[in-house]
């Protein structure tokens, strides 16, 4: 570089220096001299700049947002999509799971004297829908009532507060003959909420780790194939507060490898948060990829919140 006004043997003293340090490495006898993980570090801790030319990228993102009519499902994988189609590296999305999905609305529908359809609205405008069969043991306007109860105490709560809440108001004894059916329309919805739940973790752009960069051996690329998966990415990634860049050892679940995980949160609500993540090799461009990632990440957050 021009304005490094040094000696070729003052710069190749400080890198040994450096590399005695454990701050590069040398891969073989003969060759130069590369960023460890530790420099790596160093680097991403105190040295990390935005690359101010990635602006240039950020209209592909608008338009994907513009022209959004999607779900917020199908939006998450469009953003993955994108992510990936630019950097060529694997992109992943997860949906805000059972911990932060809720139930925006639970109506009744009444279609004939002993037939009608619960329906029931999730937050990230999901419907569900279930068709129950009036017994005996209940009419349709106490059907009616007890839905609209339910509504009125599990709207906008988190799934998993659900089951506790119809416990704590549901034991008074004068419900106590609609106790049954009230289980039963429980056990409905957690089903229904159970049908959503597989399509929470998204991957996209697969195939580009299988450059060379990326993985020792075959066998450690089958390995870390196997071990991607939604319970280690999202344990790994799932209570990040902020953008996070995890270098190799960091990934505890996968074998010795050159990977980069940089992760960060989004959220729709108090009661939708997910995560957007990257996986690429070490050696990445990290000052044009950060700044992609974190405005992908703000528009996600901004892109529901008037839609409530």
């Amino acid at each position: 570089l021009p304005y490094l006004d040094y000696s070729s043997a003052t710069i190749r003293f400080d890198m040994q220096v450096l590399e005695e340090l454990g701050y590069l490495d040398k891969t073989h006898t003969s060759s130069g001299r590369i960023p460890s993980e530790r420099g790596l570090r160093y680097y991403l801790d105190n040295l990390l700049t935005r690359d101010r030319k990635v602006i240039s990228l950020f209209p592909l993102v608008d338009d994907l947002f513009q022209k959004n009519r999607l779900s917020k499902k199908k939006t998450l994988q469009k953003a993955a999509d994108l992510l990936s189609a630019i950097t060529n590296y694997t992109a992943i999305s997860i949906n805000p799971g059972d911990d932060f999905s809720y139930i925006k609305k639970i109506e009744f529908l009444s279609l004939s004297e002993d037939e009608g359809v619960m329906i029931i609205v999730i937050g990230d405008g999901t419907v569900l829908h279930h068709k129950l069969t009036i017994t005996s043991d209940i009419t349709i306007k106490e059907l009616e009532s007890f839905i609209t109860k339910l509504n009125e105490l599990l709207k906008n709560k988190s799934i998993v507060k659900v089951m506790r809440v119809l416990v704590e108001r549901y034991q008074s004894k004068k419900l106590r003959p609609l106790l049954n059916y009230e289980e039963n329309i429980l056990k409905i919805i957690i089903d229904l909420l159970d049908t959503k739940h597989t399509d929470e973790f998204y991957l996209s752009g697969a195939t580009n780790m299988f450059d060379d960069d990326y993985f020792s051996s075959f066998d450690a690329l089958k390995e870390s194939m196997i071990q991607l998966n939604e319970s280690n990415i999202s344990n790994l990634i799932s209570r990040d507060t902020g953008l996070q860049i995890r270098l190799g050892s960091d990934i505890t679940f996968m074998p010795k490898s050159n990977v980069t995980i940089i992760s960060i949160p989004y959220r729709f609500s108090d009661l939708e948060r997910g995560s957007l993540a990257l996986i690429g090799p070490m050696r990445m461009n990290y000052s044009e990829v950060v700044p992609l990632i974190e405005y992908i990440a703000i528009n996600l957050s901004n892109l529901y919140d008037d839609r409530e």
